[in-house]
């Protein structure tokens, strides 16, 4: 059921709104300047710059020499906190608060692993928890999936006591640049 719910996560934007600062190359504009994809701005040139990158319509409109400066893209790791402990054991007459945990971080995680972000996690109860860095394509996101739809979680032996010790936990592994959900 978690992985069918690929067709429903192309719908989803999860596109940052603000700077990408990760490491690796991918989909996403950087902050950082370099020999990248996306054209960012013309600037005067200086001694050292690249002719090969000379931006001949504005330095025949200005007569001044200028380059084109490009961004590169990033890609961009995106991290998942789910909680699946006895307080989400409980529900309407729908689904446990448990299972709408697991389908909305399928669905999250489906929408990051088509725009190309490396998709890992922290799934967790009071005894266990399964904990996977973002790895890119499925690599990272089938183990994630797969922890999600099995109880008890095929992880490592203590779990988390709330949501709070789990976050700190997590803190210790994200990188500046990731997306947590």
């Amino acid at each position: 059921e978690l992985i069918a719910l690929r067709q429903e996560a192309r719908r989803l934007d999860i596109a940052p709104r603000g700077t990408v600062l990760a490491t690796r190359s991918g989909g996403h504009v950087s902050r950082f300047r370099g020999r990248g994809v996306e054209f960012d701005e013309s600037r005067v040139y200086q001694t050292g710059d690249d002719p090969r990158n000379m931006d001949w319509r504005v330095t025949a409109r200005s007569g001044q020499p200028h380059v084109k400066v490009f961004r590169e893209e990033r890609e961009r790791p995106v991290w998942l906190l789910v909680d699946i402990g006895a307080s989400m054991r409980f529900g309407t007459r729908v689904a446990f608060k448990s299972a709408i945990a697991d389908q909305a971080a399928a669905l999250l995680a489906w929408a990051a692993s088509d725009k190309g972000d490396r998709v890992g996690g922290l799934v967790f109860d009071e005894t266990r928890h399964f904990e996977r860095r973002p790895v890119a394509r499925t690599a990272g996101l089938l183990p994630l999936l797969k922890a999600l739809s099995e109880a008890p979680i095929p992880g490592e032996q203590g779990g988390h006591a709330t949501l709070r010790d789990a976050a700190q936990h997590l803190v210790q592994l994200v990188r500046p640049g990731s997306l947590v959900f």
